[in-house]
């Protein structure tokens, strides 16, 4: 099954998934998951931007967004929701109130350093 390519105004199937893995330093996982991005093989092989925002609920999961932007434009907003591993030795830190204030109009703002 195809998808769309993330990066705006692509037409080409998106075949390829975008993954990401959070790994211990002995190499095991405390979360992997899709993003729900897919990139066609011209951006898969050549290269593309894609930002990435995780951000850990109260629930001890990871709400993890991924978009692409190509010259000023923003493709479609991809969001997944994966658990975060019991037994870490310590949960995820939080940044600002932890809460959701920075989705707005299916557009994740970018945290400010």
């Amino acid at each position: 099954m195809y998808h769309d390519c993330a990066v705006p105004g692509c037409t080409e199937p998106g075949r390829h998934y975008f993954k990401i893995n959070l790994m211990r330093p002995d190499t095991t996982a405390i979360f992997g998951r899709n993003t729900g991005a897919h990139l066609c093989d011209r951006h898969a092989e050549s290269g593309f931007e894609l930002d990435i925002v995780v951000r850990p609920n109260r629930k001890r999961q990871a709400d993890i967004y991924t978009w692409a932007e190509y010259r000023g434009s923003s493709g479609k907003v991809e969001h997944v929701n994966v658990p975060i591993e019991e037994g870490t030795t310590a949960g995820p830190k939080r940044g600002g109130n932890g809460s959701r204030d920075n989705v707005r109009r299916g557009r994740v703002e970018r945290p400010r350093p």
